[in-house]
């Protein structure tokens, strides 16, 4: 449960993540 500002941060931390 990730809000998209989360979402987006996790993107920009780990692009692995996705």
């Amino acid at each position: 449960m990730y809000d998209n500002n989360t979402c987006a941060c996790v993107k920009l931390s780990s692009p692995v993540n996705g």
